[in-house]
């Protein structure tokens, strides 16, 4: 992600796993410039003022993903105002995916890009976010690179890291040692769609050392990763 966002997207949210999936994604060597700030991080109204001053001051676009009010946000009111001073576009989101009158309030786009930006992120996955990029690059900068709608992803699967996207119980019978007891890891869908995975391939490793099969499983979180 670039740190230089003059006339580019700059996403905020409170969500890592955003953040991550935005790491990941991938668009043409001409695309403009794509940053992101994690919210939790704007601890005062100082730290904000640093970054209206710096990174956010040359962003065309501005995308923030809010769990909870955002009244919480550190001078919110004055990122706002900038916003609408400079003509920079301003998309504010639940992070539950609701729809929330209040935050439709405060963006300055029209309600159809608030919508379409908000199933983007609900399908998420870093090829989501991807062509949510391009999307708000040609619906508000008018270029013309072009964009797919959002890809459905699956609600809840397996995961290993010894096997392929969307394995089977069969496959993961295939790879597991017969003799060795089992252990079940539940962890939230959001992670293997942002690819930030290494947490459980560790764990499933360090079972394997005890000779554990580990059977990872992905699911929803209610409220936050893909609430529908």
């Amino acid at each position: 992600m670039s740190q230089h966002t003059h006339g580019g997207i700059v996403l905020l949210s409170h969500a890592g796993t955003d953040l991550t999936a935005l790491g990941r994604a991938r668009w043409p060597e001409d695309f403009c410039p794509v940053t992101g700030i994690a919210l939790q991080q704007i601890t005062d109204e100082h730290h904000m003022q640093q970054l209206l001053d710096g990174q956010l001051s040359g962003a065309r676009i501005l995308l923030l993903r809010v769990l909870g009010r955002v009244q919480a946000i550190p001078a919110f009111d004055a990122l706002r105002q900038q916003a609408i001073a400079h003509h920079q576009a301003l998309i504010v989101l639940s992070g539950t995916g609701e729809p929330d009158p209040e935050l439709a309030g405060l963006s300055t786009v029209a309600t159809a890009i608030q919508q379409d930006a908000n199933a983007y992120l609900q399908a998420g996955g870093s090829g989501n976010m991807a062509q949510l990029m391009r999307y708000l690059s040609d619906r508000l900068l008018l270029t013309g690179h072009g964009y797919l709608p959002p890809a459905a992803l699956p609600e809840h699967g397996l995961y290993h890291p010894e096997l392929s996207d969307g394995c089977s119980l069969d496959d993961w019978c295939a790879i597991r040692q017969p003799g060795w007891p089992t252990v079940a890891i539940s962890f939230y869908r959001a992670h293997w769609l942002s690819g930030n995975t290494r947490f459980i391939d560790m764990l499933v490793d360090m079972l394997a050392e005890r000779q554990i099969n580990a059977l990872p499983a992905g699911r929803c979180r209610p409220g936050w990763a893909a609430r529908r």
